[in-house]
């Protein structure tokens, strides 16, 4: 993935999506002496639409790239557009608070999708980024189950609390505990549906299968994992994964005074983070290499959160490697040889 880092060009077209539309504007290097001069202009977001942005940009003078701020599902389908449509045209995804950060940093305090779309395009102009990668068909699908999946826990889990609600009438809390009844059955229609997809998909059942054997790995974590990373061999460094997922270390320290903790930088996807977290957990309850590394650093002065986080990287690192060598987890395997894959 490092030799395929470049810039995005000197002439970018921003695109701010949204569910129905999305804004487009034209941005070059002198744009950032005036934002208002980067004309915007309103597309829906269909493939049709992308035609039409299209054609509009070519009358503008065309560009070199295209960028988005990641929308999930959204900037995704929206990227794909782009490449059908002209694909020798590159297609970046940035991270939001990045672009954020970009905004505050012109002094930008207005919020609207047109001005979003103008600090978007800057963005592009002086920043370089990864080429956004076109996940295959078997990663969308499971991601968008596991998406849902999600959704439908974080419900049931509401569901829960409110039916243990003290000031609940029986008629009530009959009501919710029949909603979370619903709530389990769609959990485990989708818990069926994601091992049918699994099995039936050869190249996705072959990863899964190197990944479970990992402990605390298993189909929940494994299948969320890569539908939302896509690709885990892509990243020439295990440390470039790292911080694509936000799992490296996070320093504080400035002078004499000030020596924070060390923590997560937590970019990236958080619901990446939450389920290394959970595999990390079932790790350091068995024994092997991944239960040592949590209690040798628990006994140097970290603490238990610190070294779990160190365990979460570890489990990340090993799954690329687990990928790239196409062979089951080897508890044995010298430290040494891993780190020649990082």
């Amino acid at each position: 993935m490092g030799k395929e880092k470049q810039s995005c060009g000197q002439t970018v077209l921003g695109a701010d999506v949204s569910l129905e539309w999305f804004d487009a504007g034209i941005a070059k290097q002198a744009s950032l002496d005036d934002l208002r001069s980067i004309k915007v202009r309103r597309f829906p977001r269909t493939v049709l639409g992308v035609r039409d942005c299209l054609r509009w940009a070519r009358s503008m003078g065309w560009m070199d790239s295209v960028v988005m701020e990641a929308t999930g599902y959204y900037s995704q389908e929206l990227a794909s557009w782009f490449r059908q449509e002209c694909p020798e045209l590159p297609v970046f995804i940035a991270n939001p608070l990045h672009v954020k950060r970009f905004g505050e940093g012109l002094g930008v305090s207005t919020k609207t999708d047109a001005q979003d779309t103008r600090v978007i395009a800057c963005f592009g102009v002086n920043r370089k980024l990864w080429p956004a990668e076109e996940k295959s068909s078997g990663h969308m699908k499971v991601h968008c189950l596991q998406k849902d999946r999600t959704a439908l826990v974080r419900m049931l889990t509401a569901e829960r609390l409110r039916a243990r609600g003290a000031n609940r009438g029986e008629v009530a809390q009959r009501v919710h505990q029949r909603l979370c009844q619903e709530l389990q059955g769609s959990i485990k229609v989708l818990d069926k549906e994601i091992r049918s997809l699994v099995k039936a998909d050869k190249a996705l059942d072959r990863e899964v299968r190197l990944l479970s054997s990992l402990p605390g790995v298993a189909l929940q974590v494994s299948t969320k994992i890569i539908g939302a990373l896509g690709d885990l061999t892509r990243f020439g460094r295990g440390r470039q994964l790292a911080a694509y997922t936000g799992t490296s270390p996070k320093q504080k320290e400035s002078g004499k005074t000030v020596r924070g903790r060390t923590k997560l930088c937590k970019k990236g996807n958080p619901q990446v983070r939450a389920a290394l977290y959970l595999a990390a957990l079932g790790a350091i309850r068995a024994k092997g290499p991944l239960r040592e590394r949590y209690l040798a650093l628990v006994a140097r002065g970290k603490t238990k959160m610190q070294a779990i986080g160190a365990v979460m990287r570890r489990i990340l690192l090993l799954m690329r490697a687990i990928l790239i060598s196409g062979n089951p987890y080897d508890p044995t395997y010298h430290p040494i040889q891993l780190a020649k894959m990082n």
